[in-house]
């Protein structure tokens, strides 16, 4: 069973001849049952204390885990936006080169009709003259 601080002041001891001097033990109790009772007050206000500070560390401890979440979340998008980046810079480079190709072989194509052209016209021309001298 727990002491309480009314126990100490209210207790009360069996008289003796020769025992201790009333007054003094009974000032001594209610010293005692003051000072404990200062303990046990203070003992419940820390116990309040700590229990608040649980909850704080509680609170913080889940901000942590949701705070580490949204990192491993922003790592995940941040790998996946680059890997999207480089597999459209691929595609993109693969497109230039295609179009180049493109442009070469037109280029090529031109080439070649031009060169058609001035063999076709100069035929033409000697043609021509032939037929004038």
């Amino acid at each position: 069973m727990r002491l309480l601080p009314i126990d100490i002041v209210h207790q009360e001891f069996s008289r003796r001849l020769r025992g201790y001097d009333p007054g003094e033990v009974e000032e001594f109790l209610a010293k005692v049952g003051d000072d404990y009772e200062k303990v046990v007050n203070e003992n419940a206000k820390l116990k309040e204390e700590l229990e608040t500070w649980q909850k704080k560390v509680q609170r913080y401890e889940e901000m942590e885990n949701t705070m580490r979440s949204a990192m491993i979340s922003a790592q995940k998008a941040s790998e996946d936006i680059r890997e999207n980046a480089q597999r459209e810079a691929e595609l993109i480079r693969r497109e230039a080169q295609l179009e180049k190709e493109r442009k070469l072989n037109e280029l090529s194509e031109l080439e070649s009709r031009k060169e058609r052209f001035r063999i076709e016209f100069r035929t033409l021309l000697e043609t021509h003259i032939k037929m004038l001298d």
